[in-house]
């Protein structure tokens, strides 16, 4: 029983619920229901077996491309020691540190970010990192062409010839970006074989040259060709 005076609820004797108006519209549309954002797909299962293969392929490449470039500079550099004069090869050695100062500044390090970046790079990444990396080392080998005339100022001893010299290698830092988008995507997928390969290919015929021009008789300038 409900004592006198106080009002009687229309829940009879239920506790009324406050989320709930009495004259709640029994029209209203329906609340909009959320769904779940789609799961990412799977990523697809690794070959570890085969990434194992290329793994072991890759660490033997690699000891053969060692072995063979060593014999290739011990054989090129024992010739060019008896066929050029101490001086040449003092002369060599100065260009070479003055190109590898410069060549530290060329390394933005595109090529290590897209070789470790987990998705495979897309093209227009590709094209943005080779691109970049062409306008760095054309920006060098720009400085280096119109600055190799200060290598005198440091080494007043120096022949007029290192000019020409770190001209001529400065060209390198060029050639060298341009294989760069090739290269980063034979190692991501450890290909070292046609690394070896391709690193072979280039030091080889460069020896090669060197010893026939310094058999020619164009003593430290044979280092530039």
């Amino acid at each position: 029983r409900v004592p006198r005076g106080l009002p009687v609820s229309k829940t009879h004797g239920r506790r009324p619920n406050p989320s709930v108006t009495e004259d709640s519209d029994l029209g209203a549309a329906p609340a909009t229901l959320t769904l779940p954002a789609e799961a990412p797909p799977p990523e697809p299962a690794v070959d570890v077996v085969g990434l194992q293969r290329r793994a072991r392929a890759g660490m033997l490449a690699l000891a053969g491309r060692t072995v063979l470039m060593q014999l290739t500079i011990l054989g090129g550099d024992v010739y060019l020691r008896r066929r050029l004069e101490p001086s040449d090869f003092g002369l060599y050695a100065i260009v070479q540190f003055a190109l590898a100062i410069f060549m530290q500044f060329g390394d933005v390090g595109l090529a290590s970010a897209l070789i470790r970046q987990h998705e495979t790079p897309s093209r227009r990444q590709l094209s943005s990192a080779w691109t970049l990396q062409m306008l760095v080392a054309s920006a060098i080998t720009v400085i280096l062409w119109f600055s190799a005339p200060l290598l005198l100022e440091f080494w007043p001893d120096m022949s007029s010839t290192g000019v020409w010299v770190l001209r001529a290698l400065s060209v390198d830092v060029l050639l060298s970006s341009a294989r760069l988008i090739p290269s980063l995507l034979m190692e991501r997928e450890l290909e070292y074989g046609k690394l070896s390969v391709l690193d072979m290919i280039l030091n080889g015929p460069y020896y090669a040259a060197a010893m026939l021009r310094a058999a020619e008789g164009h003593w430290v300038m044979s280092f530039a060709f």
